[in-house]
């Protein structure tokens, strides 16, 4: 756990941002389980400012997970230029945002996402799709991340370096921005399920 490329970086973003786990969990939990009671409203106010062009619904499903994904990357590479208040409110501010998104998880039981969704299930699904493609990355770069950081500690077999470990971090920041671009593209053109 030492090794670490995401704990390095919320050190580096600064005292407070080691909170905004804890916040974006406990945001995470709250969207999750009491969203049925909301989500219908989000969806249709959604609807209501982005219009019913798919293409804009996906995006906006991408950018309500993948914006503050893209926010938090930049304040990764340009912590150095940041004031420690700005990186703790962005860090803060960033993960609630995102992890207020769960309220578009499916349904679990009788009706699925139709009784979930209600009248707006036309809008929810293309925003639901573009927002899973983020997801998806997010999902994605953890589980290479963590290939790569058991491979190095493994063949290590010790504490890395300062300077292979800031390698290895710049490593899955290239990856993690990679695969935030081939999700941005995956969920504006991939095919909607039926």
């Amino acid at each position: 756990m030492r090794n670490s490329p995401i704990i390095l970086m919320l050190v580096a973003l600064g005292r407070w941002a080691k909170y905004a786990p804890l916040t974006a969990f406990a945001v995470l939990i709250l969207s999750g389980v009491f969203g049925d009671l909301v989500v219908r409203d989000v969806v249709r106010s959604i609807g209501d400012v982005a219009g019913t062009d798919e293409l804009v619904l996906r995006a906006v499903g991408w950018a309500w997970m993948g914006g503050p994904l893209v926010v938090m990357t930049a304040m990764f590479v340009l912590r150095r230029r940041l004031s420690p208040v700005l990186k703790a409110v962005l860090t803060y501010v960033m993960s609630t945002v995102a992890a207020s998104s769960s309220m578009l998880l499916g349904h679990r039981g009788d009706g699925g996402n139709e009784k979930r969704f209600g009248d707006v299930q036309h809008l929810a699904t293309p925003i639901s799709y573009g927002w899973a493609a983020a997801v998806g990355s997010v999902i994605l770069t953890f589980v290479l991340g963590l290939v790569v950081l058991l491979i190095v500690s493994k063949v290590a077999r010790k504490p890395l370096p300062t300077a292979t470990q800031v390698r290895v971090g710049y490593g899955l920041g290239c990856l993690w921005v990679v695969l935030l671009g081939v999700s941005l593209w995956f969920g504006l053109t991939g095919p909607l399920p039926n």
